[in-house]
């Protein structure tokens, strides 16, 4: 993405690290920090004083069938994710997320095994509460959502250092 603006200021952008255990906190008009380049896959929370409207500019690239996401989780902590798709849902579906530990494919999240690296659910902020999200066919996922919406963001608790999730949203019936 080129550009970030929003009107009115001011308007915090922040994303948590989980090198820091804390937040960082991006402010174009002072500092540049790279980590919060934003890019597909990442998450982070805006907050405003008052009513505005956000401005994203830059080349959108559509979301395409059989399109790979990958999502670095860099340590054992929440990790901060988001929907990196810009034109539609993510769901959370296990056979769609395939489990790489230290560069090692250990298949899709169907594999209960990859429970021990990466939690079967996300956790999205909706500005009040937590809400679970989870693929609809895991037993008790009645009546919770089961995908994140187009620039929503969640938290995914990882349990070991050097884990990738590469999502292919639909890549099995």
């Amino acid at each position: 993405i080129a550009a970030f603006g929003t009107t009115p200021k001011p308007t915090n952008l922040a994303r948590y690290s989980s090198a820091l255990h804390d937040y960082e906190y991006f402010n174009k008009e002072t500092t540049y920090n790279t980590d919060l380049n934003i890019a597909p896959g990442k998450g982070y929370f805006l907050r405003t004083t008052t009513p505005g409207s956000v401005v994203l500019s830059g080349t959108w690239s559509p979301s395409g069938a059989g399109q790979t996401y990958t999502i670095t989780l860099p340590a054992a902590d929440f990790e901060q994710i988001g929907n990196p798709r810009p034109d539609q849902a993510l769901a959370f579906r296990m056979q769609d997320i395939h489990v790489f530990v230290n560069g090692v494919d250990q298949g899709d999240m169907r594999n209960t095994a990859n429970w021990n690296y990466l939690d079967p659910f996300w956790w999205s902020f909706d500005g009040r509460a937590y809400q679970l999200v989870m693929d609809p066919n895991l037993p008790g996922a009645q009546g919770v959502r089961s995908e994140i919406e187009v620039f929503e963001g969640a938290f995914w608790r990882c349990k070991l250092a050097g884990v990738q999730a590469k999502i292919t949203p639909g890549s099995v019936g």
